[in-house]
């Protein structure tokens, strides 16, 4: 299922499905039922959508990062220049540097993109090592990639026993803390068991109070998915 959601400000956006879904949006309206259904049926389909769920950058007004608005603020510059973009964290500001060039949906997406790269793997090693300290395990091989359906994947080889790789999805940095090391210590659990068995909660959980962490799923940041990049 695809769902483009152009945000339009803080708490308003609209909402493009495809038509079968659009058709179960206007029942509700016509019936006026805007309370609990209404609200269920639409969380559902968000978090139904996952990360297939697109906003674009060129037609928003801010982006995420920790779960907190950043206002996007775009330069036209006669030069290009790195990293194309600065960040104020106490103005809450991200500025985007383009050229005539440059001045497309496309280019602001992938800054977008560089930065939650850049910002997910200085988010991520404090967990890495938080965890070493208390469970004696890290991944021999840290990666960060974008995925459509996950935020995280755990990696072992057959043969090489002490190989063990996680790969961190970088749109993580959109949310709190919470969600990322929540997901952290999901793909350390598969260290010692790879399927989603009761042993594996059995470790998720334990490693879950050893970091006195949340459990934390997507299904509690319904309405953030909107600012998922594809």
């Amino acid at each position: 299922m695809n769902i483009t959601l152009y945000r339009l400000a803080p708490l308003e956006f609209i909402v493009v499905v495809p038509r079968n879904y659009f058709l179960k949006f206007r029942g509700y309206v016509e019936k006026n039922i805007f309370c609990e259904e209404f609200t269920a049926f639409f969380e559902k389909m968000i978090v139904k959508a996952g990360l297939n769920a697109h906003v674009s950058a060129a037609n928003t007004d801010s982006i995420l990062f920790l779960a907190q608005d950043y206002k996007v603020k775009r330069t036209l510059l006669p030069k290009v220049i790195r990293p194309y973009y600065k960040v104020d964290k106490e103005q809450k500001v991200f500025e985007i540097y383009y050229t005539k060039d440059c001045d497309n949906e496309g280019f602001f997406e992938g800054v977008i993109k560089l930065f939650y790269e850049h910002e997910i793997e200085q988010l991520t090693l404090p967990f890495v090592a938080k965890y070493y300290q208390y469970t004696g395990l890290k991944p021999t091989e840290l990666k960060f990639k974008y995925f459509k359906n996950c935020y995280g994947k755990a990696c072992k080889k057959k043969q090489d026993p002490s190989y063990f790789k996680i790969t961190v999805n970088p749109i993580l940095a959109q949310y709190n803390l919470a969600l990322l090391e929540s997901t952290y210590i999901h793909e350390l659990a598969h260290h010692e068991e790879m399927n989603h068995s009761k042993k594996f909660y059995e470790v998720y959980y334990h490693y879950l109070a050893l970091g006195n962490a949340q459990d934390v799923c997507v299904k509690d940041y319904p309405c953030q998915i909107m600012y998922k990049i594809k």
